[in-house]
């Protein structure tokens, strides 16, 4: 391993000198970072959760901030301003790199979602973003010419690499996001800055509707309305998808069948609301980073603990601005705008396969020769798991019966976004929430039942008992903007209630093993099973459960 990062390191060092060569150069190359790697041991930065560096505040902090500033504040028409970088995800629908649309593409932004080159793709447009954040920081540290930390403030941008908002410990917005104002030391003593982790100011406003159709409500700043505490929710979708989840495509995407990160990654787009709720508007909120850099994080954690990396299945795309519809997607496609070192290829999901080769890594990941696969496990199981933090080894023979809501539906179907909600009774039990886009395309996922099921009043040791409530009094409604929809004009919806048995892990670098699985009752099976909510609790609203009668 010692070897493969030094060969990383080597090659970074050589595709740095052809993609900075100068700041006008074009295409801007997608290479990661070279500065801040041990050139002896190979030992890369971490990116950090944001709270952490936070907390430790001084010389990388201040970098981070002021230089997210300076990128803010950078004219919109510099394709390494904020302004550009985010515009690459959604609107305003325009060309980065010179890579223009496509006949036959979706006529939206660059970005794909419910595809397997989710991963991939946010990880190019994340490591953009922070090599060209790290020019920043550089060039801010040689303002500390008088400062006693001068030496400190250059090692410190060396270092700098995006931080994480790790939601699935604590979906809470990181306070550092909620504050108007912020203050840091700057090169002469401390300065008050508007935050740029609270909202983006937009430089022309009002927005220009050629760049933003459909967007003449929108306001000066971009908008948040959040929502009520999602942690349990997004905790025990995270674990299922580490311990259950058995190939790439189906961890990276819902158009795989079975849990996924991006399940719990669209739950937090919902969370935050406002613009950030909205995959045209929301790369604009520098929260966007922090949000995506754990998507990422997770991913590789995930591939690390699974050693796979690569999508294996073709999928074909719902279209996107430089993709048509149509296109076979697999591992060796193009991840548009982004280009290798040579500025003549696109980087793949290939290509963006190792965190390594683009200069950063998490402290969550030892290295290999650290053993790698089971010390992510048991950051896993620490983190998101139900596993104490005084674990003690449990009975592999001693497995219990768990179940799971299989969520199936044709986004074409939808108005969306959207939400399809799972209940027990009157509990919420679980929720998928699909966003705005793609409109089209085979959306899955699977809702874990279990917090669900343990406020019940049945004996967890009678799992037959505990299938007769579920059959009894699951139900699922579908709701937009506080809404109803009609569950009649919903025909691909399929909602499945599956039961297995759950083993747990034998040591804490295991992970829990499933087997048994049955199909213990379809709630839902295309409009067959709607009926109005009136039938079961009074209200008008319509639903979808077990009770319907012609």
């Amino acid at each position: 391993m010692l070897l493969q990062v030094r060969k990383y390191v080597l090659c970074l060092n050589l595709v740095a000198r052809i993609g900075h060569a100068s700041e006008d150069t074009r295409p801007v190359p997608v290479i990661g970072l070279t500065t801040g790697i041990d050139q002896v041991t190979g030992s890369l930065p971490v990116r950090m959760n944001i709270n952490i560096l936070e907390e430790e505040g001084g010389p990388m902090w201040d970098l981070f901030i002021r230089g997210l500033d300076a990128l803010q504040h950078k004219p919109e028409d510099d394709e390494r301003s904020h302004f550009a970088l985010a515009g690459i995800h959604g609107m305003p629908y325009a060309p980065y790199n010179d890579v223009e649309s496509v006949p036959g593409g979706s006529g939206g932004g660059y970005c794909p979602h419910q595809s397997p080159q989710l991963i991939s793709w946010h990880r190019a447009y994340l490591v953009l973003y922070e090599q060209i954040l790290g020019d920043e920081v550089q060039r801010l540290a040689l303002e500390y010419i008088n400062n006693d930390d001068a030496t400190a403030y250059r090692e410190a941008s060396e270092k700098l690499r995006l931080p994480y908002w790790d939601w699935a410990s604590d979906s809470k917005l990181p306070a550092s996001t909620t504050r108007e104002n912020i203050t840091v030391n700057g090169p002469n003593g401390t300065i008050v800055l508007h935050n740029p982790l609270y909202n983006y100011q937009w430089q022309t406003y009002p927005l220009d509707p050629t760049q933003f159709p459909g967007q003449s409500g929108m306001g000066p700043v971009t908008t948040r309305d959040e929502g009520d505490d999602v942690t349990s929710s997004i905790k025990d979708s995270v674990y299922r998808t580490f311990s259950s989840a058995v190939t790439y495509d189906q961890m990276a995407s819902m158009a795989g069948s079975g849990p996924s990160f991006e399940s719990p990654h669209n739950t937090i787009h919902n969370f935050v609301g406002g613009s950030f709720l909205s995959l045209d508007l929301t790369s604009f909120d520098a929260l966007f980073l922090l949000h995506h850099c754990n998507l990422d994080r997770l991913a590789a954690m995930w591939t690390a603990s699974h050693h796979d990396t690569l999508q294996a299945e073709p999928f074909t795309s719902q279209g996107l601005y430089s993709t048509a519809k149509g296109e076979i997607v697999t591992a060796d496609s193009p991840l548009k705008p982004f280009y290798q070192a040579d500025g003549i290829d696109f980087h793949t999901g290939r290509t963006m396969a190792a965190t390594e080769a683009f200069g950063y890594t998490y402290l969550d990941i030892p290295s290999e020769d650290q053993g790698r696969k089971e010390g992510v496990i048991v950051q896993i199981n620490r983190l998101y798991g139900d596993l104490a933090p005084t674990w003690k080894p449990t009975n592999t023979s001693t497995s219990r019966r768990e179940w799971v809501a299989e969520i199936q539906v044709d986004r074409a179907d939808l108005e969306l976004p959207c939400n399809i909600n799972v209940y027990i009774g009157d509990h919420l039990a679980g929720r998928t929430m699909l966003l705005n886009m793609p409109k089209t395309g085979l959306a899955h996922d699977e809702l874990p039942l279990s917090r669900a099921i343990d406020i019940l009043d049945v004996d967890r040791n009678k799992p037959k008992a505990i299938e007769r409530k579920l059959v009894s009094d699951l139900y699922v409604s579908v709701t937009k903007d506080g809404s109803m929809l009609n569950p009649r004009d919903i025909p691909s919806l399929r909602v499945t209630l599956v039961g297995e048995d759950v083993t747990p892990p034998s040591g804490e670098s295991e992970l829990p093993s499933y087997s048994n699985r049955t199909i213990v009752k379809t709630i839902l099976a295309g409009s067959l099973n709607a009926w109005p909510r009136s039938t079961y609790s009074g209200t008008t609203d319509a639903i979808i459960g077990h009770r319907w009668t012609a």
